[in-house]
């Protein structure tokens, strides 16, 4: 069952995580098993990605689910962003242990 929980406008951190690989907008989908237009309505903000959908893209793109959804949220919530606050340090270090336990 899908998660109806939507994070919305967080295309763009898809799309860096993608071109940081050097990957094509159809090398990516092909690895999510989408055709290229699903993954560009992503992209493009045009579609909000449920939980579900960050998960296949993370998996695509060879990188923990909760990683890419941090990244997300800090995007689409400008308060998660700020270097000193609270809630930015916490989810840094969390995105930072988990890629730790990844590369393991």
């Amino acid at each position: 069952m899908e998660s109806r929980l939507l994070v919305g406008s967080a295309g763009g951190v898809i799309r860096a995580l993608r071109k940081e690989r050097g990957w094509s907008l159809a090398a990516l989908a092909e690895r999510v098993g989408w055709d290229k237009s699903r993954l560009s309505r992503y992209e493009t903000n045009q579609v909000a990605m449920s939980l579900d959908t960050i998960g296949k893209i993370a998996n695509g793109l060879e990188l923990p689910a909760l990683v890419v959804l941090i990244k997300c949220l800090k995007h689409v919530y400008p308060d998660l962003r700020r270097r000193h606050g609270r809630a930015s340090k916490l989810l840094d270090e969390v995105a930072q242990q988990v890629m730790r336990d990844w590369d393991e």
